[in-house]
């Protein structure tokens, strides 16, 4: 399931044309709290620190797990 994901997120970020910026949205399910990570130049340089941040995730697997997700940021 996580790799689908983050296969659909790699799609959409590469069948996106803008160049960035870019951020990485990371939620906790328990509260609901949000946190955010960036900006990044380009989706694939959000790509890349989200991958990490879920690696790291991975290393403690007996604490809560951030939701991940990647997010263009608006032109104001």
């Amino acid at each position: 399931m996580f790799r689908r994901w983050v296969q659909r997120l790699a799609e959409r970020a590469l069948a996106d044309v803008t160049d960035g910026p870019y951020i990485v949205v990371a939620r906790d399910p328990d509260d609901g709290s949000t946190y955010f990570a960036g900006p990044y130049p380009t989706a694939l340089a959000a790509l890349a620190a989200a991958d990490a941040e879920v690696r790291r995730q991975d290393e403690t697997p007996d604490r809560v797990r951030l939701e991940i997700s990647v997010a263009p940021i608006a032109e104001p």
